[in-house]
């Protein structure tokens, strides 16, 4: 049996509907911030001691206890560090791009010739 476009229509509207539903139920992903201190929180412990928000690493510290940190998890570790640096770099990136655009945006409006100047 075909189906009217109005069933079609319905079928589709829902489909969409539960699409969207899904989508808003999936958490925001954690930058990498976050995925840091998440990280450290799990395996150095919440009350961690930080200096200026990073992980201390003196000799003592949970950081160099090899059960604690093991090769692998000083890897992950490494790693999480290093995409927090390059998303910082990203975003500063980012920043001088849109401020040479707009630079370039008013060189552009200033080298157009003005209807009202005198010649």
């Amino acid at each position: 049996m075909d189906k009217t476009p109005e069933e079609i229509q319905a079928e589709e509207a829902a489909r969409l509907e539960a699409q969207e539903h899904e989508q808003a139920e999936q958490p925001e992903p954690m930058g990498a911030t976050e995925r840091l201190r998440a990280f450290e929180d799990e395996h150095l412990g919440k009350d961690a001691v930080r200096l200026h928000g990073r992980v201390e690493r003196g000799s003592g510290s949970r950081y160099q206890n090899p059960k604690i940190m093991t090769p692998e998890l000083r890897r992950q570790h490494a790693a999480l560090e290093h995409l927090v640096e390059s998303e910082k770099h990203l975003a500063e990136a980012h920043t001088k791009l849109l401020q040479a655009e707009e630079s370039h945006e008013a060189a552009l409006a200033a080298a157009e010739p003005r209807p009202d100047a005198v010649e």
